[in-house]
């Protein structure tokens, strides 16, 4: 998502090519850190595979960047804690001073992970949001309802679903409280806290505040959201696939996509690639059910800003590797460009083709 991030902003800039990339990371990229030390620890460190090794160092991003756009100059990373973004910021600036006319890519990237959200818990490093307190976690869900009742009216026995909702899951209650027949809550880890004592006040609150809830009588939260029909996944972009196509109402997000890991977009290319190797002499049917609910799922995730050229990106990569799967069952060779037209991929063949962006709107959609 940082190399992602930086194309955006040099387009918006009108820049080809930086003079200069400097970047800030207090941790580095901890996704493939995890998935190193893991592969320590299960083959007992022998015969390791040295790749995620080398992209979890904390350069990884400036030096992709730096690959994609052949940016040959000044390329700096900065590793200052918490500071690590001013302290590249800083270093851009006197870059900027000393030369007036060159131009700086700056940015900073860290990303949370399920791991690295574990330790930082054992050790009392991270501390909890405002989701955790019965009230804000009302209020909070109250702002985003009323405000799509404005923009449209929301059918009976709607479904809600929250992207993001961190380390709280009392908010799907809420949405139970507020007329909602099942709350979906999707984060990339499991985040939440599991104290039962937080939803039993907020079960409390929303009492004395008149609203109608069934009694639930579990005594662990996971048992309670199970018996209120609130549904957690914790699984990032995966998670969509078990949800039914076209029965959210009511979506929204406190803090949009705040646990989206970096490696989001390259894991889903390997993700696909490796049900194309896996599948090479299958029907190409059966390739296309496979890979139809990875792509729905990613693209209702990232449907929500700016991702309209990353889509792009994804469909082209997904036509080509179809048109190749193709050609080697044929026993033909190029791409048959001509051959398998686009609108025959679609149309015969049913690949997934929803690559559409929501620009800022209305939050409430039609059921159905």
């Amino acid at each position: 998502m940082g190399v992602t991030a930086s194309s955006i902003a040099l387009k918006e800039a009108g820049i080809e090519a930086p003079d200069g990339i400097i970047t800030g990371t207090n941790y580095g990229c901890l996704e493939d850190t995890g998935i190193f030390l893991g592969k320590m620890v299960e083959n007992k460190e022998q015969a390791l595979n040295p790749t995620p090794f080398i992209h979890s160092t904390h350069n990884t991003i400036g030096s992709q960047i730096a690959l994609l756009i052949n940016c040959q100059g000044y390329n700096q990373t900065y590793t200052q804690g918490a500071f690590s973004f001013e302290s590249a910021l800083l270093d851009a600036i006197l870059e900027l001073k000393d030369n007036p006319n060159q131009s700086i890519l700056a940015g900073g990237a860290d990303e949370n992970t399920a791991n690295s959200h574990a330790i930082q818990k054992r050790f009392g490093i991270f501390r909890h949001g405002e989701m955790m307190v019965p009230e804000l976690a009302i209020a909070a869900f109250q702002n985003h309802f009323e405000d799509a009742k404005k923009r449209g009216a929301l059918p009976d026995g709607f479904q809600s679903l929250e992207l993001g909702p961190g380390d709280s899951v009392l908010s799907g209650f809420v949405a139970r409280a507020y007329g909602a027949e099942r709350a979906w809550l999707v984060d990339a880890g499991p985040f939440a806290e599991t104290d039962a004592e937080s939803c039993r006040k907020t079960f409390e609150i929303l009492v004395a505040q008149g609203k109608s809830l069934p009694p639930i009588a579990a005594a662990t939260l996971q048992d309670a959201m199970a018996e209120a029909n609130v549904v957690y996944l914790t699984e990032g972009t995966k998670s969509f696939a078990a949800i039914p196509n076209g029965s959210i109402a009511f979506f929204w997000s406190q803090v949009v996509l705040e646990h989206v890991h970096r490696a989001e977009f390259p894991a889903l290319m390997r993700e696909l690639k490796e049900v194309f190797r896996r599948h090479r002499s299958q029907p190409i049917a059966r390739v296309i059910s496979l890979i139809n609910p990875m792509l729905r799922g990613w693209v209702n995730y990232f449907a929500v800003g700016h991702s309209s050229e990353c889509f792009g990106h994804i469909k082209a990569w997904v036509e080509k590797k179809v048109r190749r799967h193709l050609a080697h069952a044929q026993k033909r060779r190029g791409f048959g460009w001509e051959r398998w037209s686009r609108p025959w991929l679609y149309n015969t063949l049913k690949l997934f083709h929803g690559y559409r962006v929501r620009r800022d709107g209305p939050k409430v959609a039609p059921a159905g």
